[in-house]
């Protein structure tokens, strides 16, 4: 059985391949999403472990860097030598950080400012967690006194400017623009990468003064642990030291909470590739039993003639099953090879919108490869199963007959289940849309898919009367040929239903996106008219602050009636941070104030 296995095999290496374009594709979005959410999070994780010291003091709102979001939390500068003196410490360093300040490039335009922040950051040499390398200079010096700056060698080479030029900044602050002279190349340890942010680096004197308003604070510090001494056994030695508002974590969990931050912030495209991944896969599932089904059949002969040989009934169902096997294995090693394709062009898609991973090698894990050979072996030999079993029915004196007919069940059992997985499909479907539900996004998945595994199964009834339409009307304008395309479909309604489920699947998917889609933008733009006065906003690209001077000049612009400046920061309410709104009454171009918050 195993040799007559192969050569069936062998003999329709054409079937073979072509069968196996049903599962490749759900394969790679599986591996694709798989090695692109682990390389951001390598990503990621290298960046925030080169940006944090053994121990982080810092607000306890606040992250381990960038941490001065617009608000006045800092940490007194007092405690630096106060750490440092502690006999578990080796040193301590004080950091001012702070996002929103964007590099202009010599053609003008904002350098990185299409998604991925720009951030400032007063030098130090501190050493990062665990005595890597941190922040150094790797061409030049590094910045002293107001008017010089040191950018990271992308965000240089981007923005087209050498040692000795000239940088145009946007900041935050009051004056807006700014325009020091570069002096110096600087880079992070290790092989931590920017993922296209840019990054700006003062000397630590001018961030206070600017970014600080020339308070004598940091907005963190870093304590590095002497030798023998863990970070937690540091971490605990600096707690008592701190005042109120101020807290102390170990560098790990400091960038691990910053990194796990963002990789939330964005792990809706794993999660948007994986769901399309399962809708792939499923269409996949509805071809794979066609494919097989119709291979079933036209082997019927074959199989009965193996069965009068003396082969079992088990033994014919392996054989089927080992076909598709095979199939699903094949399929995995193609679209494991897709996946990673895929996941090559998602980075390429990311590094156009600022998210720039392209030093960051692609990760294969072990599990990203075993998930392509699960999904796609598991998924091929369970869509065949049925067809499988369908051999079973088979007996040996069928072989001495003209034609063979593969048994059929019932059409009133497929119109049994098809209507219980309509019904259950539709009370999930309303339980996630409407009840108090656990999670309620997975109640409205399997809803839909279930429902739409009952109109599938059920399909050759409901399909009937269309058919039997579709028949009346080939017959009248087609005439004999017509009246024979529209016989032959009504002869075998499982055939033609399962034929065109696939294709119901996908228009359904194309037909849900462009509604949604269209629903989506017609509630933003209703939504938007019914709140929003004004006739423009202006924002950061980032959702960052920027200067106020720049709603002071639109007040100065012909045609401009009022401004409203608007502030967004944090602030603590009992035991969680708040995210509170400010704004300030119109104001006509006249009455504008020198002085006004923004947004």
């Amino acid at each position: 059985m195993l040799r007559a296995t192969w050569k069936s095999l062998l003999g329709r290496k054409v079937r073979l391949v072509m069968s196996t374009f049903a599962i490749v594709l759900g394969v790679a979005f599986v591996c694709g999403s798989l090695m692109f959410s682990a390389t951001l999070e390598r990503s990621f994780t290298s960046l925030f472990s080169a940006t944090v010291g053994d121990v982080v003091v810092r607000p306890e709102i606040g992250t381990s860097f960038g941490a001065a979001d617009g608000s006045s939390r800092t940490v007194p500068a007092a405690l630096v030598d106060e750490l440092a003196a502690l006999p578990e410490a080796a040193r301590a360093d004080g950091n001012v950080s702070a996002p929103g300040v964007f590099v202009i490039g010599d053609d003008g335009k904002v350098v990185g400012g299409q998604g991925a922040p720009g951030l400032l950051q007063g030098f130090n040499d501190a050493p990062a967690a665990g005595g890597a390398q941190g922040l150094h200079v790797v061409e030049g010096r590094a910045p002293s006194g107001f008017g010089e700056v040191a950018l990271d060698e992308a965000t240089a080479e981007r923005a087209g400017y050498g040692i000795g030029d000239a940088v145009r900044l946007v900041s935050p602050v009051a004056e807006g623009e700014l325009t020091p002279t570069l002096v110096g190349l600087v880079a992070l340890g290790g092989d931590a990468s920017l993922n296209g942010a840019t990054l700006t680096v003062v000397d630590m004197a001018t961030a206070q003064q600017v970014f600080l308003r020339g308070e004598d604070a940091y907005t963190d510090i870093w304590v590095r642990a002497a030798d023998g001494v863990s970070q937690e056994e540091l971490r605990d030695a600096v707690a008592p030291l701190l005042p109120d508002g101020v807290e102390a974590v170990t560098g790990d969990d400091a960038a691990e909470e910053s990194a796990s931050l963002l990789l939330e912030a964005i792990s809706f495209l794993t999660t948007f590739l994986l769901i399309f991944a399962g809708i792939a896969l499923v269409v996949g599932g509805f071809l794979i039993v066609n494919t097989f089904s119709m291979l079933v059949a036209q082997r019927s002969r074959e199989l009965a003639l193996l069965r009068a040989l003396g082969a079992s009934r088990g033994q014919v169902v392996r054989s089927v099953q080992l076909e598709a096997f095979v199939v699903g294995l094949l399929g995995s090693v193609l679209g494991l090879g897709l996946g990673v394709l895929l996941a090559v062009g998602i980075r390429a898609v990311f590094a156009r919108v600022g998210l720039d991973l392209g030093s960051q090698p692609l990760v294969l894990e072990a599990r990203t490869v075993v998930a392509a050979f699960a999904v796609g072996i598991v998924v091929t030999m369970v869509a065949a199963w049925g067809p499988a079993r369908r051999t079973t029915r088979i007996a040996p004196v069928e072989a001495l007959r003209d034609d063979v007919a593969l048994p059929e069940t019932t059409i009133r059992r497929r119109m049994l289940v098809g209507a219980v997985l309509v019904v259950g499909g539709a009370g999930a479907l309303v339980a996630g849309l409407v009840a108090d539900v656990p999670r309620a996004g997975w109640w409205v998945g399997l809803g839909v898919l279930a429902v739409l595994l009952g109109v599938a199964a059920a399909s050759p009834v409901i399909g009937r009367p269309v058919l039997v339409g579709a028949h009346a009307a080939y017959r009248r304008l087609f005439g004999t040929v017509g009246n024979l395309a529209g016989l032959n479909a009504l002869r075998n309604p499982r055939r033609t239903a399962a034929t065109a489920s696939a294709l119901m699947i996908g228009l359904t998917l194309a037909t849900t996106m462009a509604i949604l889609g269209d629903s989506a933008k017609a509630s933003v733009d209703r939504t938007i008219a019914q709140t929003f006065p004004g006739d423009f906003v202006v924002s950061n690209q980032v959702g960052e602050g920027f200067s106020t001077g720049i709603g002071d000049a639109m007040r100065e612009v012909d045609g401009v009636a009022a401004v409203v400046p608007v502030r967004y920061g944090l602030a603590e309410t009992g035991d969680r941070p708040r995210r509170l709104g400010a704004w300030t009454r119109p104001r006509s171009a006249s009455s504008a104030s020198p002085r006004s918050p923004a947004t």
